[in-house]
């Protein structure tokens, strides 16, 4: 498989768009990486798709904030319309939210399942996976996120998958190229490639993902010590294929 890997410091991160209130206007074209003629669309999440689960949370977290008083909404650290849950495995959270989201790498016998944050289990024992979610006070769902973790060796590998509600912009880190991303699930190039992009820093290296299929934003990487650069990019390699060739 061929791979171009580009050696960058990757400063920004997945942002969802911000809407006051409400369900969103008709969505204005989405720029990405300074062009505002880069812009891409997910397939948005059907609304009727979604679980009472991720409702029924999202009614309950707004009315704990309608609960306050102003002085208490000043000071407090909440996010109105932010909820989260956390799982044990994949089928569970999607049994949670309702839809399935593509992921072979739970069948893969050579990655062991970690923390959603990779923490180590001897400094704090945390969750598999995670979901998190963001939505209005009448109940739209603007953006879902998923994050788990496994390893390999000393080598964490990590899945996010980003999914938006309808009408909802999809902004992507400055180095990823939106363009290439909406032409991913053109049936006639079903051979494009994800953009790869690689990370270093003072404490670790990563190579990073990123593609889009379907109503699914993935984001796959792998993490490693500061002198394991080759290890993660050949461990991208290898965990990337054998996702393109187990998804379903």
């Amino acid at each position: 498989m061929k791979i171009v890997y580009i050696a960058v410091l990757l400063s920004a991160v997945f942002l969802s768009a911000a809407y006051s209130e409400g369900r969103p206007p008709e969505a204005e074209k989405v720029t990405g990486a300074g062009n505002a003629e880069e812009c891409f669309w997910l397939e948005p999440v059907p609304a009727d798709s979604i679980s009472r689960n991720v409702y029924d949370a999202l009614r309950q977290d707004w009315d704990a904030w309608n609960q306050k008083s102003e002085k208490e909404k000043m000071v407090c650290s909440q996010i109105p319309g932010f909820c989260a849950q956390n799982f044990s495995d994949w089928e569970e959270c999607e049994d949670f939210l309702g839809f399935s989201i593509p992921n072979p790498l739970e069948e893969c016998p050579w990655l062991e399942k970690r923390s959603y944050a990779n923490i180590p289990d001897n400094v704090q024992k945390a969750p598999y996976m995670r979901a998190t979610w963001t939505g209005t006070e009448d109940g739209y769902v603007k953006h879902i996120s998923i994050n788990a973790s496994y390893q390999h060796e000393e080598l964490g590998v990590m899945l996010s998958v980003d999914l938006y509600g309808e009408g909802e912009k999809v902004i992507v880190p400055e180095d990823v190229c939106p363009v290439k991303l909406g032409k991913q699930d053109n049936l006639e190039n079903e051979n494009s490639l994800p953009q790869i992009v690689s990370e270093a820093s003072e404490w670790s290296v990563s190579s990073n993902a990123y593609w889009a299929k379907g109503m699914c934003l993935y984001h796959l990487y792998v993490v490693g010590k500061p002198d394991a650069q080759k290890q993660t990019e050949d461990m991208l390699e290898t965990v990337l294929n054998y996702f393109l060739e187990n998804i379903r």
